[in-house]
């Protein structure tokens, strides 16, 4: 069978497929949810389909209250899966990972500094190793190696190991080349660490400055599930005011990444929905550095994990406490 045929047979067992289709234009995807064979036709499984598909898991389950529900998802997409269901946010007996070969997502920033014609397309789709655009009455050639983001160029898990499919989860895998693996690792963040103190305070002012509270970091995240209740919004205790100020918009990204302590799967999805191009991401993965320096540990990776800071120990080895 092919993938569109190995998706319909998904769904047969399914209410609904969580997957990627259209988007507003030819460049970009977005969230489809297939009930019906006909809508697997138009599912769009290519470097466009950039979201992560996972943070619509916990509501979607929620409204779902019978049947299995399936989800496409990229090997990074199921880590963030993998975390939700090690916090019991998600039921494992009614999930399905249909997981595809990465080939990488598109960073639409690079594509529209490469092509800013791109805002008024024509037509846009992948022909081999290009992103291949039509506006204006030109056609541009991108080669899509350029044009991915760095999450995906650093990525060392383009396919998922046998071993990360969560346990108890039915998993049916996708044909597909992917990408090759990357060299992963934390090079963004410690080449920014170099810099003085004082230079990183100027660069924190410099981009909090240009934040416009949209909360699409928040809100495009997966393991930002406490939005009912989020310190942006709570009166009780009243943390935050609504100033335009640097102070209030860096203590919320503070909070926001000390939130997701040994949770943040590192998929990259806050700083893509940034409207604004800021790299708040470089925060998470600095809380993931340390967690991953004092625990050993790295979210969604295994689900029979529990994370570090869902345990209690009197002392832990790798943290001195009071000069000990």
């Amino acid at each position: 069978m092919n993938n569109t045929e190995i998706m319909k047979n998904v769904l047969e067992r399914a209410s609904v497929l969580l997957a990627w289709g259209p988007g507003h234009d030819a460049l970009h995807a977005s969230p489809l949810f297939a009930r019906k064979a006909h809508d697997v036709d138009k599912v769009v499984m290519d470097v466009r389909a950039v979201q992560s598909l996972a943070a619509y898991l916990p509501p979607l389950f929620q409204s779902e209250k019978e049947g299995r529900i399936a989800v496409l998802a990229r090997p990074c997409h199921v880590r963030s899966i993998t975390a939700l269901l090690q916090e019991e946010l998600i039921p494992v007996e009614r999930l399905i990972l249909v997981v595809l070969p990465c080939q990488g997502k598109l960073d639409m920033a690079k594509v529209m500094a490469a092509c800013p014609a791109a805002e008024s397309l024509d037509a846009a789709f992948v022909d081999g190793d290009n992103l291949v655009i039509n506006a204006d009455g030109r056609q541009w050639l991108l080669r899509l190696e350029t044009m991915l983001s760095p999450a995906c160029v650093r990525c060392p898990m383009p396919e998922l190991p046998d071993a990360m499919i969560p346990e108890g989860c039915e998993c049916v895998r996708l044909d597909g080349q992917a990408r090759r693996p990357g060299e992963g690792g934390y090079a963004a963040l410690d080449a920014f660490m170099e810099k003085t103190p004082q230079e990183r305070w100027e660069f924190w002012k410099q981009e909090m400055s240009r934040c416009i509270r949209c909360y699409a970091c928040r809100n495009a995240c997966p393991m930002c599930v406490c939005r009912d209740h989020c310190v942006a919004s709570a009166r009780d205790p009243h943390w935050l005011s609504e100033l335009d100020s640097v102070t209030d918009k860096l203590l919320f990204q503070v909070i926001h990444a000390t939130h997701l302590a040994g949770r943040c799967t590192g998929c990259g999805e806050c700083t893509r929905a940034c409207p604004m191009g800021i790299p708040v991401g470089l925060l998470k993965m600095q809380m993931n550095k340390i967690v991953e320096e004092l625990f050993g540990y790295k979210a969604g990776m295994d689900s029979k994990a529990t994370p570090p800071l869902l345990t209690f120990e009197a002392i832990e080895k790798n943290i001195r406490e009071k000069g000990k």
